[in-house]
């Protein structure tokens, strides 16, 4: 539910601010959120309960911004925005980031 992400984000990430989902499965939560100071954002919310399979979807994510941005960038691209930041909280979280716009 909504008051779960949210308080989720005030318990690990207290300087985001949620304002809404806008998308919702079993493997993650999309919402809209914002950052004191910086603006609007994306954040994916990934669930894991198996810490070796958090850390390969780390790992496996890690990679994946690196090869989108390098393909990717604001000057020839403004039309794409891919995730820049991914954050492992405790063992079961992965929180990955991009503007909103």
């Amino acid at each position: 539910s909504s008051k779960s992400i949210q308080n989720f984000l005030l318990k690990y990430v207290n300087e985001i601010t949620y304002e809404e989902t806008i998308n919702k499965n079993a493997i993650y939560s999309s919402v809209i959120a914002e950052i004191e100071n910086e603006g609007p954002i994306v954040c994916k919310l990934y669930y894991e309960s198996n810490k070796n399979k958090l850390d390969e979807m780390l790992t496996f994510m890690t990679e994946e911004i690196k090869e989108k941005q390098e393909m990717f960038n604001i000057v020839s691209h403004p039309n794409v925005l891919p995730y820049h930041s991914i954050y492992k909280r405790g063992d079961k979280f992965l929180l990955i980031f991009r503007q909103y716009v």
